[in-house]
């Protein structure tokens, strides 16, 4: 198979869990979370003023939406680093917005426990209530990279994925080497506590600074909150009794991996564990 996970049991770049409230976060709000430093220090030592939004580390285009600046933002950033000086760990406090990006996945009960783990005590830290302001929407997004092993011009959309599945157009694995794909669309899951579920399917092949030839794959679930469900009490739950969030959360995980078992092609699929419960 020419392309390589980049890892060497999964393709995991980045998972960011994001939370969007109803209103920004006040100065007194941020600076309780900026005091509060030291309940997380163990996980997350740094911490820095920021002025600027940055929602995923990945360098894919601005057009995915995910990659961007907003100057004049307000936020605070708490980090980890992997040996090499590059971000392992960021929780970010910022405009109406709290942000977990993990950079080193290791298994989906882990790093959603610790993630979840953060968010609440910044929020609790913050005194931020969500019966002052209401949740409006949850995302969960992967960032996945495949690395070609050969040339470029060698290879194929065949080679790496389901390009006769649904989510592709006709005749794709003739586009060439170099291509893009972009899909979006809404769900209403009955399982989940959303008014509405937006997917976003980006697939790119691409040359990166890093690893040469790439494939990229990045899913995102965004799940618009149901106003029955944006203020009450047990959708944060505790770190010891999770709440609804944490099952938002898996179910979002399971979307991911179902998505992925149909857009990857089967040998892959089987080697990435996507097939595993």
């Amino acid at each position: 198979m020419p392309f390589e996970p980049l890892h060497a049991t999964n393709a995991i770049e980045e998972v960011v869990f994001q939370l969007d409230f109803e209103r920004g976060f006040s100065q007194n709000e941020r600076e309780r979370v900026s005091e509060a430093h030291g309940q997380w220090k163990d996980i997350l030592p740094k911490r820095d003023e920021i002025k600027e939004r940055l929602i995923s580390f990945s360098d894919a285009p601005v057009a995915t939406g995910l990659a961007m600046r907003d100057v004049g933002a307000v936020g605070i950033n708490f980090d980890s680093y992997k040996k090499d000086g590059s971000i392992a760990w960021r929780m970010s406090i910022i405009e109406a917005r709290i942000v977990v990006n993990c950079l080193e996945y290791t298994n989906w009960p882990e790093i959603c426990s610790e993630s979840l783990g953060l968010i609440y005590s910044c929020m609790h830290a913050g005194k931020i209530k969500l019966e002052n302001n209401p949740l409006k929407s949850v995302t969960l997004h992967y960032l996945n990279l495949f690395k070609l092993k050969g040339r470029p011009e060698d290879s194929s959309p065949r080679d790496l994925f389901n390009v006769d599945g649904i989510l592709f157009p006709k005749n794709f694995d003739k586009r060439g080497a170099f291509w893009h794909l972009h899909q979006g669309w809404f769900e209403h899951p009955e399982e989940m506590r959303a008014a509405r579920v937006l997917i976003k399917a980006h697939l790119d092949a691409v040359t990166v600074k890093e690893h040469g030839f790439v494939n990229k794959v990045d899913l995102l679930i965004r799940s618009d909150m149901n106003p029955h469900y944006r203020n009450t009490n047990n959708m944060l739950g505790k770190p010891s009794e999770p709440g609804m969030l944490r099952g938002m959360f898996d179910f979002m995980h399971a979307r991911t991996k179902s998505l992925m078992r149909d857009i990857i092609e089967p040998g892959m699929s089987e080697r990435i564990s996507l097939n595993a419960d």
